[in-house]
């Protein structure tokens, strides 16, 4: 599945798979595979931390204009043109030489992906990226100290590290959204002033890509002129990394599984928003509703720690809105859950 939380938990198993002696092809869409070689130190995919992966793509069946968000175009896409690419790399493979192919672990998105396996007289492994975080024994990282290219879609900015170190221990708030989840300028903004009402320090992930159409440029340099000294704009960083800083304290994310589980991992408690991306009925949204309320965590304990008190916050208590279906449901306030 052509997402950053798909991607990543795959190539953390096929580094652990390298490490047990086994050979793999990591196969991307033609489009994130130019996004995962650019993000390379230098673009360099025959690099020592990339020994036994050999990086391969197939176009994913769609024009190079059209809408990749559109979840639907895409899978349908995927299922009229990927089967036959993959049968024809797995051929090109074999004739050039290589071993032959012996298993196919594939996405548990991806089921056109074991139909052709089983054609070919192929092993199945089915592969679900939500859960292959954290495992009974411990989390599926491809090494204990970060180093290994995990497929990330953009170059990792590795200053806010350094600022990171800089900071005192569980004080920063850190926040980062999934990559179909698109803003429009008025929930960027009251994100953004939500942030600068706390009043606490944060590092917050923004990639361009996160808004429709994005705020001016002048509200941008007056926002940056009020928390600067406070807080930290990147366009991306390695989330294992951040997550795992002693400095971390909070984590504001959108809801998505593997998010979740690694800041559970590391002990750093989380406010997450639900950012729905496709029509949901109503019966559905009230019980995302429950169930969010039933994982958010309390952020009264910390706010005590940190001395803030429980009435700090006063007007970032603002009311986080989600656009359902021509209507405004209101969820959790940002104030109440920090």
């Amino acid at each position: 599945m052509p997402c950053q939380g798909h991607v990543t938990p795959l190539m953390e198993l096929s580094h652990r798979l390298v490490d047990h002696g086994f050979e793999v092809t990591f196969v991307n869409t033609k489009v994130d595979h130019a996004l995962v070689l650019a993000a390379l130190p230098d673009g360099d995919a025959t690099s020592e931390e990339l020994r036994a992966i050999h990086l391969e793509y197939f176009p994913d069946g769609l024009a190079d204009d059209e809408d990749r968000k559109d979840l639907n175009k895409l899978i349908d896409a995927y299922s009229r043109h990927m089967p036959g690419y993959l049968e024809e790399l797995i051929g090109e493979i074999e004739a050039a030489g290589q071993p032959k192919v012996k298993w196919l672990v594939g996405d548990v998105n991806m089921g056109w992906s074991f139909v052709v396996a089983k054609k070919l007289g192929i092993r199945i492994a089915s592969f679900w990226p939500a859960s292959a975080t954290i495992l009974p024994i411990g989390p599926l990282f491809a090494d204990s100290k970060f180093q290994k290219p995990v497929g990330s879609f953009l170059w990792e900015d590795e200053r806010c590290l350094k600022w990171l170190d800089a900071c005192p221990d569980g004080s920063i708030v850190y926040v980062v959204f999934s990559g179909l989840a698109i803003f429009d300028p008025r929930q960027f903004q009251e994100l953004a002033e939500g942030l600068e009402l706390t009043g606490r320090p944060f590092l917050w992930v923004v990639r361009p890509a996160d808004f429709t159409a994005g705020p001016s440029k002048e509200w941008l340099h007056n926002f940056w002129q009020c928390v600067a000294g406070t807080g930290m704009i990147v366009s991306w960083c390695s989330q294992q990394q951040v997550l795992a800083h002693r400095a971390v304290a909070c984590f504001v994310s959108h809801c998505g599984w593997n998010s979740t589980l690694e800041a559970a991992w590391n002990g750093v408690r989380s406010c997450l928003l639900a950012l729905l991306l496709r029509p949901v009925p109503r019966s559905e949204l009230r019980h995302r509703r429950v169930e969010d309320r039933s994982r958010r965590v309390d952020g009264r304990r910390w706010r005590r720690r940190q001395g803030g008190g429980e009435e700090q916050g006063g007007e970032g208590h603002r009311r986080c809105r989600i656009q359902e279906e021509g209507r405004v449901a209101e969820g959790h306030s940002l104030g109440a859950s920090m």
